[in-house]
């Protein structure tokens, strides 16, 4: 067995095909997604926000989500479903175009050339993404870029361990592993371990 980075979407269809054993972080989705069971106790406690163009909205401006965004483009991960229902339905009405990108990279440049107007996804994952993209030279804010402001909450999440539920017993370690996971997962957590990891990423 081994770890290795897959886009999303390719991770989701290793575990709907029954080829892959594991992903990391698919939110709890089982009606969306019957072909992951079981999840693992949750990891990560996310923000999921809207950052957006600071020309789209101006500071201290009173948004609501999502109707402060109706007319606007939108930017989300490739197969993610994210966001909330309301969000949604205004997206199948044609209130908001949705546009995906493969990644937090991709995503962020589209959102500093003003190819889209806002990108939604795990703060933390965005602001990380931002910061390095900027230490590196990627992201020229204010010059090349548009400077970027952090909208709105959208909606509290949990990351998970998802499980294929389509292995046809391939992988009969299955449920002694995630015993395991679980078992280190909430010591983890009890010890404040996780936290302190979010929080070295965040600073």
């Amino acid at each position: 067995m081994k770890i290795e980075a897959v886009p999303w979407k390719r991770g989701l269809s290793y575990l709907e095909d029954g080829t892959g054993f594991a992903l990391y972080p698919p939110y709890h989705r089982t009606k969306e997604r019957p072909y992951i069971w079981p999840y693992s106790l949750p990891i990560l406690d996310e923000k999921v926000i809207a950052i957006c163009r600071e020309s789209v909205f101006p500071k201290n401006s009173a948004i609501v989500w999502p109707e402060s965004h109706y007319g606007l483009t939108i930017g989300i991960n490739a197969g993610f479903s994210i966001g909330g229902d309301k969000f949604g339905h205004a997206v199948r009405e044609g209130k908001i175009r949705l546009e995906e990108g493969r990644g937090n990279r991709i995503n962020i440049l589209k959102l500093g050339l003003g190819r889209i107007d806002c990108y939604v996804n795990d703060r933390l994952s965005i602001l990380w993404k931002l910061r390095r993209m900027k230490e590196k030279g990627e992201y020229e804010e204010g010059k090349k870029h548009e400077k970027l402001l952090e909208g709105t909450v959208i909606e509290m999440e949990q990351g998970f361990v998802g499980f294929t539920a389509r292995d046809k017993g391939k992988f009969s370690f299955r449920d002694d592993f995630v015993k395991k996971l679980d078992t280190i997962i909430y010591n983890m957590r009890k010890r404040g371990e996780l936290q302190n990891i979010v929080d070295s990423f965040a600073k």
